[in-house]
């Protein structure tokens, strides 16, 4: 995992900690000066701590401007003064990796938060589209069920009508027929009748209210005819309509 070695916790009062005291007083300023060097370059390896081996000390005196040995013996001085710690071939300041591995933990919560949010926000967006794109099985189902009661109340209100027309294709009441013959007329309501039993066989059309469709027809009809100048039903349309 990729560090930020660019922090590291450093407190405002170090300088009056007892054993950087000690180490001031043992090494001078230079001293104090080794110790923020060494914690930079524990800071900056992935386990917050270096091999304790004569490579490393010979790297170190390089930076520090002094001989390997010398590396080695402020290095024993501090782990002596329990400042720096060794285990396992390696040396490390405890205060620090504490502090790293608790910022570590922290900043892997976070991330793992982030990832966690994006995910609900892609499943989100995903649904949101899936809704846009076709309907849910619920909404299907709640369509499906809305079509079949209105299919049932069709079918209850069509026993009740009787039919008529050429093509035994247009459904009316007793009710809706007399209301027809008592406003348009026998031989009106008879010729509005085959007219829209003609229409619907030649194109295939279904009304969902044929006395509607009808009384539609009337007024559109009446709309282009001029007033006083309507037929007078035959004999044999009034014998039919009957």
């Amino acid at each position: 995992m990729a560090k930020d070695i660019f922090y590291f916790k450093h407190d405002a009062n170090a300088s009056s900690d007892l054993k950087l005291k000690a180490l001031r007083k043992t090494y001078g300023w230079a001293g104090i000066g080794w110790w923020w060097f060494m914690v930079e370059i524990l800071r900056s390896e992935d386990s917050y701590q270096l091999e304790y081996s004569d490579s490393t000390f010979d790297g170190l005196a390089i930076d520090m401007g002094c001989e390997p040995d010398k590396v080695k013996e402020f290095v024993n001085y501090c782990i002596e003064r329990k400042i720096l710690e060794k285990t396992d071939g390696t040396f490390y300041s405890p205060r620090m990796k504490r502090d790293m591995d608790a910022l570590d933990a922290l900043r892997e919560v976070r991330r793992e938060a982030g990832r966690s949010s994006a995910k609900k926000k892609e499943n989100i967006s995903k649904c949101s589209t899936s809704v846009k794109q076709k309907p849910t099985k619920c909404s299907t189902i709640r369509k499906e069920d809305k079509e079949d009661k209105e299919d049932k109340k069709d079918k209850k209100d069509n026993k009740d009508k009787s039919i008529y027309g050429e093509f035994k294709n247009v459904q009316l009441t007793d009710q809706e027929l007399q209301k027809l013959n008592d406003n348009l007329g026998k031989s009106n309501t008879l010729s509005l009748i085959e007219k829209l039993s003609t229409y619907k066989k030649s194109t295939g059309k279904k009304y969902k209210d044929d006395y509607a469709t009808l009384l539609n027809w009337s007024r559109r009809d009446a709309e282009k005819t001029p007033k006083g100048n309507h037929p007078k039903p035959t004999a044999s349309e009034v014998e039919v309509i009957e």
